[in-house]
């Protein structure tokens, strides 16, 4: 049930982004004169058509996209379509080029616009942010936790709270595996751990980790991280901060670019094959549990699927922004050059590129469903 509720979200949120997206540029399209076959919700085998005039309007088998179909001097009409007499000034590639551009750019715009808004959302059912670059504390599950629950039964008068801070942490193997670290963030704990934190031969070392509060009194706490597939648990978290009303509107704004860097940056890593952070629609889904997590409350819950849908659609736009062909970036380069140049690219070349490109992305999105999949 579980698996189906979280197959179903990330689809229907998929969908809707894209839609919204090749909403934009059907608006403009139409805004521009363009001449428009079709506006496709979904992808794959028709289920439901709407309208006989112009433009059609459907609803397609597979939730996974949609698409705009606009006449085109290097594209054949649709299937049934043959016949109909199109004003080349209509078509895609004689558009006016300032028409043109904004057209290219709507749906990645509408992408970044959506992210604000779904961000203000988010913050504004539960005004916290969590910055990793604040003191972590505990997870409200794990060994830490477990640990943190004995201390403050033997220690009722000088607690450990949510909001303590982590301030060292020590970790007792013999030898290379021994290692202690002051803590200056979230950021340094966790790069501390991707080095350290590895389970060595077949015994686990004892960890220590310091907590501090505003009662100025330092609170150590001992125990045994957990195994996970040679990796050891220990259950620490980001701490968060209240947003006011004034600062939901400025974060979102400043998080809504955030997370489209951080898709360029988990490109950069593409390149050197590492591709830990980059995730297909199987990885998509199973992110789901960001929001669907039982330990969450509701507001807690529904706070946090609006700020994951807001990092996939900052990520939509930064991906349809690049300068590689089909995509919209590629697009929108290739106007410019024409429009500067005032001539048109050869229609072989174009054709040539855009197939390119196409079979490339092809490739690495079966690569990157593999590795979701098996990795």
């Amino acid at each position: 049930m579980y698996i189906f509720l979280a197959i179903l979200i990330g689809l229907f949120t998929i969908l809707f982004l894209i839609t919204l997206h090749e909403f934009a540029h059907f608006v403009i399209a139409k805004l521009s004169g363009a001449y428009i076959y079709e506006f496709a919700i979904g992808m794959g085998p028709k289920i439901l058509q709407w309208g006989k005039k112009e433009t059609r309007y459907t609803l397609r088998l597979l939730p996974l996209g949609g698409y705009v179909s606009v006449a085109s001097e290097i594209a054949d009409a649709p299937k049934g379509r043959e016949a109909e007499v199109v004003d080349p000034k209509r078509m895609m590639e004689n558009l006016h080029r300032g028409k043109k551009a904004i057209f290219i750019s709507a749906g990645a715009l509408m992408n970044l616009l959506l992210a604000f808004i779904l961000l203000m959302v988010g913050y504004g059912i539960y005004p916290y942010k969590y910055d990793p670059n604040l003191l972590p504390t505990y997870a409200s599950k794990g060994p830490l936790a477990d640990a943190v629950e004995k201390y403050n039964l033997a220690n009722p008068t000088i607690p450990i709270l949510s909001s303590s801070e982590i301030t060292h942490i020590w970790n007792t193997g013999d030898g290379d595996h021994s290692s202690d670290k002051n803590i200056k963030s979230y950021y340094d704990l966790q790069k501390w751990l991707n080095s350290y934190n590895k389970k060595y031969n077949d015994v686990i070392s004892d960890y220590q980790i310091t907590f501090f509060d505003n009662d100025k009194v330092n609170k150590l706490v001992t125990f045994k991280p957990e195994d996970q597939k040679g990796t050891l648990f220990i259950g620490v978290s980001q701490r968060s901060y209240h947003l006011s009303s004034g600062s939901v509107f400025s974060e979102g704004i400043i998080d809504a670019f955030k997370d489209s860097y951080s898709l360029l940056q988990a490109l950069g890593q593409l390149v050197t094959f590492h591709w830990q952070n980059i995730s297909g629609p199987v990885g998509i889904v199973k992110s789901t549990n960001s929001f669907l997590n039982p330990d969450l409350s509701a507001t807690q819950g529904a706070s946090t699927y609006f700020r994951w849908a807001a990092l996939l659609s900052s990520n939509l736009f930064l991906l349809n922004m690049l300068p590689i062909p089909p995509l919209d970036g590629y697009k929108f380069v290739e106007n410019a050059v024409e429009a500067a140049t005032r001539k048109k690219l050869n229609t072989k070349y174009k054709t040539i590129v855009t197939i390119a490109g196409a079979l490339l992305f092809l490739i690495i999105f079966v690569a990157i469903t593999i590795k979701d999949i098996f990795f």
